[in-house]
């Protein structure tokens, strides 16, 4: 459907829709990237926005309880837009174009938490948490 509305429109030269990647191939398409963009109405937990986060790429998303709570409340490792509109999404990636240190402190700090929060390391430090502190609870 977006492949053919796409080419309908004319835009088939400008949008790609790759399909499946392999991991090398994925790591590929996200280095070609200069930002990221992620749409959405609503997430539990986005894969691709942890890719993007990972890769260091600066981040422009919705403003919705899923993502807010992956990019660590909002704004800090991502630009929100305003509104579930185009037009939002337009200024949004507009400043975010037009500010390169905004776009670079943002892709840092996306990097940093995927490093320290969403990394396997990371991820074993929380459950280790979690699981000390449970098993302490439960010995009381």
């Amino acid at each position: 459907m977006i492949a053919a509305r796409s080419a309908a429109e004319g835009l088939e030269g400008i949008i790609s829709l790759p399909g499946y990647l392999g991991e090398q191939a994925l790591r590929d398409w996200f280095g070609d990237l200069d930002l990221y963009v992620h749409a959405s109405d609503g997430e539990t937990l986005s894969t691709s926005l942890l890719q993007a986060m990972a890769m260091g790429l600066p981040i422009l998303d919705s403003d919705v309880p899923g993502i807010n709570d992956l990019l660590a409340g909002g704004g800090c490792c991502g630009v929100v837009a305003d509104a579930q509109t185009p037009h939002a999404f337009a200024e949004a990636l507009r400043r975010l174009t037009r500010e390169p240190d905004l776009a670079d402190g943002v892709a840092r700090r996306a990097r940093a938490l995927a490093l320290s929060d969403y990394s396997q390391h990371g991820m074993f430090k929380a459950y280790q948490t979690v699981l000390t502190q449970a098993c302490a609870r439960s010995s009381t």
